[in-house]
């Protein structure tokens, strides 16, 4: 009998041990910020089509959303749509550092932060 409430406790002391700790709440992890729609018009229209403006690059045209209604594989966003959508979602495209490069080649840079 002795042998058997030793070998619980030591399960059970065990067990307990194994409890895996309460994360801190008081820190939460930084979210970014979405951007505002006047950041996100200002990277699409330097980005955006030449006859606009811009530096005509591929990002700054309209994408496609299965999302959204239209034609399948006709594009059914805006760029200025898609970005503050990616923001909405955490995902930041950084559109103040991409409003400033000065070519299509800079953006994949700009998006990981300015320079």
């Amino acid at each position: 009998m002795a042998m058997r409430f030793f070998a619980y406790f030591s399960l059970l002391t065990c067990l307990i041990g194994c409890i895996p700790p309460v994360p801190d709440k008081t820190t939460p992890n930084p979210t970014p910020e979405p951007a505002e729609l006047t950041e996100c018009e200002a990277m699409c229209d330097h980005i955006g089509p030449t006859e606009e403006g811009g530096l005509g690059c591929p990002e700054g045209e309209p994408v496609y959303d299965s999302d959204l209604p239209g034609p399948v594989g006709e594009p059914n966003q805006s760029c200025e749509d898609f970005c503050v959508q990616q923001e909405a979602n955490g995902v930041s495209l950084n559109p103040e550092c991409v409003a400033k490069v000065e070519s299509c080649g800079q953006i994949e840079a700009a998006i990981s932060g300015c320079q």
